[in-house]
């Protein structure tokens, strides 16, 4: 029965409901494009760390120092034994305030491999979704079962390999090129898919 079925013998409704369901995953695919971009800093005007706090690199350890000492100033008695002049911030004092911020803040190996397989996991499960939608209707288009297994096997290949570079993320530049190139070009394949299907629909059947 399911040999001889495909969407070009869908009532009208049937066809609403595919058309409807391929919106919705343009829609998604824009979504985590914006994403991605905003993650790779090309859209959007904030910092890795938010809005409220600086990256690391622009940090201003100088500046920062100067108003630890003056707000030590406003609050220490002053010392009658000396000029009552602060000691100068010497260069070897802002490497010690760069080391112990670095140390304060930077994530432990296992905290950064937890904090990645977090995130994999939490597209892997939406790329599973989208695998079992987008697949499960293209195998009822009328393309040849050699262009389905096609589509189909790169779309899993590319789910793989881009949660696997997220995975490995910020630990070695394989991992950094599996996560950044992989990622678009699973994006382009869905929407590839998604275009067939609609594209399908306008057969009779």
């Amino acid at each position: 029965m399911l040999d001889d079925f495909n969407l070009t013998k869908l009532p009208a409704h049937g066809k609403l409901f595919i058309v409807l369901f391929g919106i919705l995953i343009i829609m998604v695919i824009i979504w985590m494009a914006l994403i991605a971009l905003m993650e790779a800093g090309m859209l959007g005007d904030f910092g890795q760390y938010g809005e409220t706090m600086e990256p690391y690199d622009e940090y201003d350890f100088q500046a920062d120092m100067e108003t630890i000492m003056t707000d030590e100033d406003a609050v220490t008695p002053p010392d009658w034994a000396d000029s009552g002049r602060q000691e100068p911030i010497e260069p070897e004092d802002i490497e010690e305030f760069e080391d112990f911020v670095e140390e304060e803040y930077a994530l432990t190996f296992w905290e950064k491999l937890k904090e990645n397989l977090e995130w994999a996991m939490e597209h892997l499960a939406t790329h599973a979704l989208l695998f079992f939608a987008v697949g499960l209707v293209f195998i009822f288009t009328t393309y040849s079962p050699g262009t389905k297994r096609f589509f189909i096997w790169v779309l899993m290949l590319l789910i793989v390999l881009h949660v696997l570079g997220m995975s490995g993320s910020g630990f070695c530049t394989p991992a950094n090129i599996l996560m950044w190139v992989f990622g678009p070009i699973l994006l382009v394949w869905l929407l590839i898919m998604d275009v067939m299907i609609l594209a399908n629909l306008k057969k009779k059947g």
